[in-house]
């Protein structure tokens, strides 16, 4: 299934071609809480919402969330949590052309096309387990 990964500032929208969308930013932990990001995942999907309505028309549904204590929100294995939480067990496809109707091309920054890129240069690698390739795109992400 194709997925794309919209980035700003401190924040990642991750949306598959189904319509599925997950969102991943930095946040804060409470006093004696762990917590350096968060991820929201919506039950409702982004094609029954209106483009300019469509985090509000998402936050009135049910949503669930996952703080993370010890990664950073742009993290592969943030990415790849929501990816599993929006559809289990799939075999993922990264794009940049899924709903441009929400997020027109000119959301798309250099970082998106490069994290497009590497991940396709990734794939290539003859690296010596998955782990490995998940660690050194977990590490061109955060060098982003």
């Amino acid at each position: 299934m194709k997925f794309r990964i919209v980035i700003e500032a401190d924040e990642l929208t991750i949306i598959t071609e189904n319509g599925g969308i997950a969102c991943t930013r930095e946040a804060e932990g409470d006093v004696g809480e762990p917590r350096v990001a968060t991820t929201d995942y919506y039950q409702n999907y982004i094609n029954s919402c209106s483009p300019a309505t469509l985090f509000d028309e998402l936050a009135e549904g049910e949503m669930e969330f996952k703080d993370w204590a010890t990664e950073e929100y742009n993290n592969w294995v943030v990415i790849q949590d929501a990816l599993e939480w929006l559809s289990p067990d799939t075999t993922w496809e990264i794009c940049d052309d899924l709903f441009l109707d929400y997020f027109p091309k000119e959301y798309l920054s250099p970082k998106e096309s490069l994290i497009r890129e590497i991940a396709n240069a990734c794939e290539s690698l003859s690296l010596d387990d998955h782990q490995d390739r998940e660690t050194l795109i977990s590490k061109l992400l955060i060098a982003l």
